[in-house]
């Protein structure tokens, strides 16, 4: 098992994930990282009615190394 931490950039800020989660591996990361993306689409939807895609998660490892960067719009397909 590996820490993970999952930053937000959202608007030019960085949004520091202080905890991190523990994970089997890189892909479980990129998995949780679309998941919590699609978590803070839905409850922005849910509070306003609009969400933006102009975010990301980026992933780091315990050892500090920057791992992946998951856009918002990768993490969810929306149907007309």
């Amino acid at each position: 098992m590996h820490r993970y931490f999952f930053h937000l950039i959202e608007r030019g800020q960085f949004i520091e994930d202080l905890e991190g989660l523990m994970l089997a591996d890189e892909e479980s990361a990129i998995e949780e990282a679309k998941r919590n993306a699609r978590g803070i689409v839905a409850h922005e939807i849910r509070d306003t009615g609009t969400a933006s895609l102009d975010r990301a998660i980026e992933i780091v490892a315990e050892t500090g190394d920057f791992r992946f960067r998951v856009p918002f719009d990768a993490a969810l397909s929306i149907r007309s």
